[in-house]
């Protein structure tokens, strides 16, 4: 069966189309499970540090002016 790796920077429409006509196997390569990793770390000290980052502790769009709680962040983190 075909797989479709994703690594963060050869994703074409072409595989799109693969991935929506045929089955595949999606895997994430190693290396972008790594990046994110790392990102999701700098992310979080900023959050424990207080510091905005907007569309991750606060609102969107006309909410964006809008923070969120530590038990609001807490349970939203659960959710997705």
């Amino acid at each position: 069966m075909d797989q479709l790796v994703i690594d963060g920077n050869s994703l074409v429409l072409n595989d799109l189309r693969r991935f929506y006509y045929k089955k595949l196997i999606v895997m994430i390569s190693e290396d972008s499970i790594n990046r994110v990793e790392k990102l999701r770390e700098i992310i979080l000290k900023q959050i424990k540090s207080g510091k905005a980052i907007y569309g991750v502790n606060t609102g969107f769009d006309k909410l964006s002016n809008v923070s969120m709680k530590d038990e609001d962040f807490t349970s939203y983190d659960k959710t997705f």
